[in-house]
């Protein structure tokens, strides 16, 4: 996959706004192996060649989990609130 973005490390702080993800998600990915970083001046910086490999790899779904516990009652909770929301519209 070619991308049209900088040749050069990309700041995380840079990539997580542009993602719209937090600090905190990032430091997940990281912890994980998921996304790799390097350290320039102590600083977080992703090369380009470990961005485009976590797009690759996040994109075949790879990192997907499905829910379980508590979360997965949620998510059924809030379908079935949606779905007869939409019922009493029509």
């Amino acid at each position: 996959m070619q991308t049209n973005g900088p040749i050069g490390p990309i700041a995380l702080k840079a990539f997580l706004k542009q993602a719209g993800v937090s600090a905190t998600t990032a430091w997940r990915w990281r912890k994980r192996g998921w996304l790799r970083t390097v350290s320039i001046s102590n600083r977080p910086y992703v090369l380009p060649a470990d961005l485009e490999e976590f797009i690759r790899r996040a994109s075949a779904g790879e990192f997907f989990r499905a829910l379980s516990g508590a979360a997965q009652t949620a998510a059924e909770s809030r379908r079935a609130r949606e779905g007869a929301g939409r019922e009493n519209l029509a």
